[in-house]
């Protein structure tokens, strides 16, 4: 069975804050217009809706989303893991470290609990949970079969983003001395399909391979084997 974890882009997709660019959809052609077919220019902003960050997001010398391999947005031990948190909470290392099976994933997607807001902008880009700074260095430190994580809210950060650095951002996604990888981030994903999954599935993020870009909207399916 195949599940969608990622949001249909429209207009209206729930945005960061008032700053975020809207998607934008222009017809081109129209057949009601009495043109031969139906054409539509869109304008996008990478990071708009559920979409995933390249490590060139934060890092000037990190990869772009077109120079990341393929195999890098398939996941085939992805695990959704319950860490649901209320408003402004924070998820710390001893939360994750009490998940089972989290040493094998190659992809966690955490359930802040946030899914089900997505459709209420007032309530779900207003101070959602985040990870610590501490948690961010966890998973990129300790997993080391991770490849990335999968987020039900706008940002790994938080609404105190700006005023942090963005902290969690670099921590997973810059480029470090000790050669240890990046984690790719996804964010703004719903996971309502799947809430109550507790084996490994697979996975595909595929994103629009935009050259010398820092992020691109995706589309996430899960792909679960042993369903009725």
């Amino acid at each position: 069975m195949l599940y969608e974890l990622s949001l249909p882009l429209s207009p209206d997709v729930v945005r960061y804050d008032d700053a975020t660019p809207k998607p934008q959809f222009q017809p081109f052609t129209s057949i009601g217009s009495g043109d031969s077919n139906n054409q539509t220019v869109i304008t996008l902003f990478t990071h708009g809706g559920s979409h995933v960050d390249a490590p060139y997001h934060f890092c000037e010398g990190g990869d772009t989303i077109d120079q990341l391999n393929i195999g890098a947005f398939i996941f085939s031990k992805a695990l959704l893991v319950n860490v649901q948190s209320q408003r402004g909470g924070r998820i710390g290392v001893e939360q994750l470290k009490g998940q089972e099976g989290i040493e094998n994933a190659d992809l966690l997607m955490l359930h802040m609990g946030y899914s089900q807001f997505w459709q209420n902008e007032a309530v779900y880009r207003d101070d959602f949970p985040a990870l610590t700074l501490e948690a961010a260095r966890y998973l990129r430190e300790q997993l080391p079969n991770l490849k990335a994580i999968a987020l039900d809210t706008l940002s790994v950060d938080g609404t105190d983003g700006f005023s942090t650095g963005f902290a969690n951002h670099h921590a997973l996604l810059d480029m470090r001395e000790d050669g240890i990888r990046p984690l790719l981030i996804y964010e703004c994903m719903d996971f309502t399909p799947i809430l109550g999954l507790k084996d490994y599935c697979k996975v595909y993020g595929i994103p629009l391979r935009l050259k010398g870009l820092d992020a691109s909207p995706v589309t996430m399916v899960a792909e679960l084997i042993n369903t009725p």
